[in-house]
């Protein structure tokens, strides 16, 4: 037994008498191919047998999906109902199996009948047509065990996909094993599963779920290439585009439930067509994406864009001719989810790589640190030690200068000068040291502050008498200023400011000294500005005035170890105060306010 089917005009009407005339085409009409409705499609199914004994066969024509199916007998002119079902339509004499309806057919005498069934269901929708003796099904045996193989191999997907996400929680994963199990339940609806297996199900539900699924997969598929791409590419515009095509699709669903096939079939259609070339296009843009992670990124979404493509073009044209688009629709369903999986592990795998190389690289980096923390340590140590070690010495030495000098008599000018000399250095050592332990403190944070009340006019006094050049000082100090501070390091600040600007100032010229009033509009308790002339080609660089260790270039013979002005920021700022400077091309001006 052998068939062959021919296409009806779109307008036929169900006529005994021309339907063998008029129902002879071979190809289904072209306003049929792009008819996104659910348009009636009438076909004629030439059955031919070598001889003319009455026979009992079963015509299969599926998939569950389809919206409605009738069956009619046409033998000696006449018209006889065989059955009908469909998924928007009560089955009468047809039976439900696995992806498809089942119609028994009684052949009589005769060695060609002719079948006509009507189809209703849109372009996109595949339908298959099977007829075989009832003693002999083989092909919807073999049908019904494709069918449940495909189901297996997407469950064996979806459970990898789960247990992956299980043992490996991130956002990605979660994606992938979502869209493993979207694609399982689009291909159980839309087979008929579900509907089989749960006979509560009303098949217009069932097929409702099967649209939404299909609509469902699609924007879960963008959602997971979405999470692949998004943080190699910061884009608005990409991520606006991708909220759109979620709300499409929401849109698209809605469309369906509403009885509104053809705009819901539209939307679906733009979304399986755009998704990928917006995702494409997206990853041809990631910056800092992983080489071998891009191509095959971008390798999946063009094979995803074609075999769609391919299984469009087989939809269209070859429905009902060949099972080609049934081929392509199972490659589909089983060559996605690969494609994506395998994307995500080599994602996966990259970003173990780079987590790997970050924990090198932070270990390197806390080996540094340790490193540098024990010469820290070390080094702290030392100038606590030097410290301890040199002050003796110095005081011994400091103690001798002045007993000589009371026994060198007043007459020997060269070896008074000579003993001021080597007390000078010593004063000078002993001030290095100091400088020194007290930025080894401040490092440590062994340093705190201890506030009381601080009169800065004595204290001011009291530094300019130490100077020895009390003549070239010129202080302000219309009113008295009292602080909350540390006493003893408000006097190492403007110590080291006087010594600064003693040693850097130009010589023989004035030095002022400026006691700065309380203002309490601003917080401020009071301060203190000193200002001294400097020479033009020796300005020091503002950007490294309060750097450690820093002394401007041509300052000759002068003495400095280049930490005075960082500790004074330092300490000021242990106090909660600040230390400005204002620099013009002949003078300096440093200002110390506290709060």
């Amino acid at each position: 037994m052998s068939w062959q089917a021919f296409f009806c005009p779109q307008d036929y009407v169900l006529e005994p008498h021309d339907a063998r005339q008029q129902c002879d085409l071979k190809e289904r009409p072209e306003a049929n191919r792009f008819d996104l409705k659910a348009p009636q499609q009438w076909i004629r199914l030439q059955v031919d047998r070598p001889d003319a004994t009455p026979i009992d066969a079963q015509l299969s024509i599926g998939p569950f999906y389809l919206a409605g199916i009738e069956v009619y007998a046409l033998q000696a002119n006449e018209i006889s109902f065989i059955g009908r079902a469909g998924a928007e339509q009560r089955a009468s004499r047809a039976q439900l199996s696995l992806g498809a309806y089942v119609f028994p057919v009684h052949l009589k005498e005769s060695r060609s009948t002719d079948l006509l069934v009507r189809i209703t269901a849109p372009s996109v929708a595949h339908w298959h047509v099977t007829l075989e003796p009832m003693t002999a099904a083989h092909e919807t045996q073999e049908r019904q065990m494709l069918i449940a193989l495909h189901l297996g191999m997407l469950v064996a997907l979806a459970l990898i996909a789960v247990i992956g996400f299980a043992l490996r929680r991130s956002s990605v994963n979660f994606r992938l094993a979502l869209f493993n199990v979207a694609i399982l339940l689009t291909v159980a609806t839309g087979s008929g599963f579900a509907a089989l297996y749960w006979p509560q199900w009303p098949t217009d539900i069932a097929a409702m779920a099967f649209v939404t699924m299909v609509v469902l997969r699609t924007a879960i598929w963008g959602w997971l290439y979405q999470g692949l791409i998004r943080p190699h590419l910061q884009s608005q515009l990409y991520q606006i585009a991708c909220y759109a095509s979620y709300g499409l699709a929401a849109i698209a669903i809605a469309l369906y439930w509403l009885d509104m096939g053809g705009w819901a079939r539209f939307l679906t259609l733009i979304l399986v067509l755009a998704i990928p070339i917006l995702h494409t296009i997206a990853a041809l843009a990631t910056r800092g994406m992983a080489s071998s992670l891009k191509t095959i990124l971008v390798g999946s979404l063009l094979v995803y864009h074609a075999l769609h493509i391919f299984a469009l073009v087989l939809v269209t044209q070859y429905s009902g001719q060949s099972d080609a688009p049934i081929t392509i629709t199972r490659i589909l369903d089983l060559a996605i989810p690969l494609l994506a999986m395998a994307t995500v592990f080599l994602r996966n795998r990259a970003t173990d790589q780079m987590l790997q190389e970050a924990e090198q690289a932070l270990m390197q980096k806390q080996a540094q640190l340790d490193y540098e923390s024990r010469l820290h340590e070390e080094k702290r140590l030392l100038i606590d030690m030097l410290g301890h070690e040199i002050k003796n010495p110095l005081a011994a030495i400091s103690m001798a200068s002045n007993n000589l000098q009371n026994l060198v008599v007043t007459e020997n000018p060269s070896a008074q000068r000579r003993l001021a000399n080597i007390k000078r250095a010593a004063n000078d050592i002993d001030e290095v040291m100091e400088r020194c332990n007290l930025a080894n403190r401040l490092e440590s944070e062994a340093l705190t502050a201890q506030i009381t009340n601080v009169l800065l006019k004595p204290m001011w006094q009291e530094l300019i008498q130490e100077s020895g050049q009390a003549e070239r000082f010129i202080f302000a100090a219309l009113t008295p200023v009292e602080i909350q501070a540390d006493a003893q390091l408000v006097k190492t600040v403007a110590r080291n400011l006087l010594e600064n600007a003693l040693k850097y100032g130009l010589p023989q010229k004035p030095i002022s000294i400026e006691l700065l009033p309380a203002d309490l509009e601003s917080g401020i308790q009071g301060g203190f500005a000193v200002s001294n002339d400097i020479e033009p080609n020796l300005r020091p660089d503002p950007d490294k005035l309060f750097s450690r260790y820093y002394r401007q270039e041509g300052q000759g013979s002068r003495r400095g170890t280049g930490l005075g002005l960082s500790l004074c920021r330092q300490l000021v700022e242990l106090m909660h105060g600040s230390i400005n400077y204002e620099l013009t091309p002949n003078a300096i001006r440093f200002t110390v306010t506290f709060k």
